[in-house]
């Protein structure tokens, strides 16, 4: 029987779970590679060192989560240009996980930024920003009848 990862993201693998002061602090890595540059679609690269990057997660068992991912950087042969590993899981724009994203736009629309940002460790501006961009979403999707 197979022990499920403890943060069931299919595009992260965790290596290490810590807690700290309330706060899971999550050791990860992406499990998939980039096939092609992301500027000029050349398929030749090469390791180019990593990046350590941290995204906010969903709370577990009432802590706020953290994960740290050393996201992998290649080279483009062809062109010189950078492309990070991809983590599919993750909102980039926010850096937190999709699910994060998701949890933050439902609640943020029944309850204060404040409180939101508080339970899951961010800081309220961004909870403000991703309600902003929900609500213009919701917006283009409703069509007023005349």
């Amino acid at each position: 029987m197979e022990i499920p990862d403890f943060l069931n993201l299919p595009g992260l693998q965790t290596l290490s779970v810590r807690l700290d002061d309330g706060q899971y602090n999550i050791l990860a890595e992406g499990v998939t590679s980039p096939g092609r540059c992301s500027k000029c679609g050349h398929d030749g690269l090469y390791a180019h060192g990593s990046r350590p990057q941290a995204y906010a997660d969903v709370p577990h068992h009432g802590n706020i989560s953290v994960i740290h991912v050393d996201r992998k950087r290649v080279r483009c042969r062809a062109c010189g240009g950078i492309t990070l590993q991809p983590l599919p899981d993750m909102a980039e724009a926010h850096m937190m996980t999709r699910r994060l994203v998701k949890r933050v736009e439902r609640d943020g629309l029944q309850r204060t930024f404040s409180e939101v940002a508080r339970e899951i460790g961010v800081h309220e501006r961004t909870v403000r920003r991703i309600i902003a961009d929900h609500i213009r979403w919701l917006e283009g999707q409703h069509r007023f009848e005349t």
